[in-house]
């Protein structure tokens, strides 16, 4: 077998006893020194294999943040069965279970850890913590040249959509193999050190801490601003989302960082100021748990347009389709970005998703975009986001940017409320960030739409809100704000 499709736990123990003493995780409350990670694993694994966990088994992972769970992600690599996460802060458990045993996929065994804060307590992990300790990390040679399975299968992955509904993958081992070698584009970065915001445990965040190990850096993990300076951060990555939970904290330090590393595709002009302040470097990334990372690029300093995000990846093929049609475009014209990738996911669990996303290996990714001159790859927003008033069609990532702009506003998102009438109503929620009256911010919005829109005497809604409910990745989940019942109508 060959030596980059092996185990992936085999490949992290490997370089983490390059180091045994080394940190490789980091909170404001203690470190996790190589070998402890090692031992942690090993100890694990020897447990579960005594529970009758075997190559065929499917296990519940059930915890808050990805740190707590990592030494079980890797002792479930080793023992070859597949694990799902069954985190509360996704769908619940209940939920995933239902939802497997429709697709004929049962868990078999759940894991599950206590503690819910950043707080590292080892008697918190579990109700008997010993696997914490026990198997020395001199013995990982023999543990890992025990297991003979290819290894085709890792895990099953998760994703949702705008409307919370989880959507489960396969993903084997190969296709991680390929992802890691893009999972974390240290550009401008000298010391190969990550910071991840708010970790959840997922497809994502799991490759991303993996390939920080697999880099000899080390994971650094943090809630407060302040904790990035004392912590020696420089490469921090995380979604819009929660980059703006960070920067709208008020004891940030007048330092720079080196780099942000974001999810690429139309982030707001009031984020990337604010980014600016904080970061030398902001990179930029676009993929999903589908595709993995297929582009990336440095967001160019007093950038007025975040839509480019960079070159696409060597291997990476590219089409944009007709939004109507479906059918291949010219280059440089916008539509739906189409992704074939050697690391693409080996296929839905669903039959009908898979028939429906996937093509001939190509994956239609549900997002508007385009390739320039330069095949730089371009992200205007989803799919979802044209909106389509008496056959004019709205852009409205672009305009909920172009609204932002108005002194006053924070945060903004255009929508289509429904009407009993035959007109339809374009809504407007905004979040107000200055002391100033609504009913004036309401003007402001509607001369804009009024000038920028053709579409004369068309009624609209503008509604104040404490802030714009959004996804689990962060995004506005536009779908609901028609039926949001935490706004205030101004106009």
């Amino acid at each position: 077998m060959s030596q980059t499709y092996k185990p992936i736990a085999h490949l992290v123990i490997q370089r983490l006893m390059e180091a045994p003493d080394k940190a490789v995780i980091v909170t404001p409350e203690r470190q996790m020194l190589a070998h402890e990670l090692v031992e942690a694993t090993l100890s694990l694994a020897w447990r579960l294999k005594q529970t009758s966990i075997d190559q065929n088994s499917i296990l519940g992972l059930r915890t808050r943040y990805l740190f707590l769970a990592l030494p079980a992600i890797l002792a479930v690599s080793l023992l070859g069965c597949r694990w799902i996460d069954c985190s509360s802060s996704l769908p619940t458990e209940e939920n995933i279970d239902a939802s497997l045993k429709r697709l004929g996929i049962k868990v078999t065994h759940k894991l599950e850890f206590g503690d819910l804060s950043y707080t590292w307590d080892p008697s918190m992990l579990l109700a008997d913590p010993s696997w914490l300790k026990g198997i020395p990390a001199s013995s990982y040679k023999k543990a890992i040249n025990s297991s003979k399975r290819a290894h085709d299968a890792w895990m099953i992955a998760q994703s949702s959509g705008a409307t919370g509904a989880p959507k489960y993958m396969n993903i084997g081992n190969k296709e991680i193999a390929l992802r890691l070698m893009h999972a974390l584009p240290f550009s401008g970065i000298e010391r190969p050190v990550s910071a991840i915001l708010f970790p959840p445990l997922s497809l994502v965040w799991t490759l991303y801490s993996i390939a920080t190990l697999l880099k000899s850096g080390k994971i650094v993990l943090f809630s407060q601003p302040h904790h990035l300076y004392y912590l020696n951060v420089n490469f921090v990555t995380g979604s819009p989302f929660h980059f703006q939970t960070l920067l709208n904290e008020k004891n940030w330090d007048n330092e720079f960082i080196d780099t942000a590393s974001i999810t690429g595709g139309a982030i707001s002009q009031l984020l990337i100021e604010e980014l600016e302040k904080r970061f030398k470097n902001i990179v930029q990334r676009y993929g999903s748990s589908e595709s993995g990372i297929i582009a990336h690029g440095s967001l160019i300093r007093g950038a007025k347009d975040s839509r480019r995000i960079g070159s696409i990846l060597p291997g990476v093929e590219i089409q944009i389709l007709d939004i109507n049609s479906k059918e291949p475009i010219e280059p440089g014209q916008k539509g739906i970005v189409r992704i074939r990738s050697p690391w693409s996911i080996s296929n839905y669990i669903d039959n009908d998703l898979q028939n429906k996303l996937f093509q001939n290996g190509w994956f239609h990714s549900g997002d508007v975009g385009w390739v320039d001159d330069e095949k730089n790859l371009n992200i205007q927003g989803r799919l979802g986001d044209i909106l389509n008033i008496l056959g004019v069609k709205i852009d409205a990532t672009h305009l909920d940017a172009l609204i932002c702009e108005i002194k006053g506003i924070s945060d903004a998102a255009i929508f289509i409320e429904e009407s009993t009438s035959k007109t339809p109503r374009i809504g407007v929620a905004f979040v107000s960030d200055e002391n100033i009256n609504t009913s004036v911010i309401a003007e402001r919005i509607i001369s804009f739409l009024s000038n920028n829109l053709n579409l004369n005497d068309h009624p609209y809604g503008v509604y104040q809100l404490e802030c714009l409910p959004r996804t689990s990745t962060g995004k506005i989940n536009r779908a609901i704000l028609d039926k949001f019942p935490i706004k205030t109508q101004i106009f």
